[in-house]
């Protein structure tokens, strides 16, 4: 049931940073546009982790573990303990990978925004003044 939420989450992360690389390819952009794209995957990278492996926010009595896709659940046991509710370790690692590859792809998004209204942007004497 749960590779019904990670399976097209993954494939959606996965398109949107090969399209991102692919459009950078094909439009014969200069360097600094790879740069640019190779520090914004490493900051999602970072992200990813962090979403991943840190990043835990309480939900009445439990704590979830992991975003989007949660990794761990914990439950507030009557002595105030937390007690883990476990996954299957398919599921577990494919949850730890999906995260990690949407970090990647939302730090990617604001690179293909600038791309896009730089490539829409009009071009000097593109649009001539109005004439009679």
């Amino acid at each position: 049931m749960g590779l019904l939420f990670i399976l097209p989450l993954t494939a959606l992360s996965i398109y949107a940073i090969v399209s991102i690389n692919r459009w950078l390819r094909r439009g014969h952009y200069d360097a600094t546009w790879f740069r640019k794209f190779r520090i914004s995957a490493c900051i999602g990278l970072v992200l990813g982790i962090y979403c991943s492996l840190i990043l835990q926010y309480n939900v009445a009595n439990r704590r979830i573990a992991g975003f989007p896709i949660p990794i761990n659940f914990y439950e507030k046991q009557p002595d105030d303990s937390w007690k883990q509710a476990a996954f299957p370790a398919p599921i577990h690692y494919a949850a730890l990978i999906t995260n990690i590859l949407c970090g990647v792809a939302v730090s990617l998004v604001p690179l293909r925004i600038a791309g896009f209204l730089k490539e829409n942007r009009p071009q000097p004497g593109e649009y001539p003044p109005n004439k009679p």
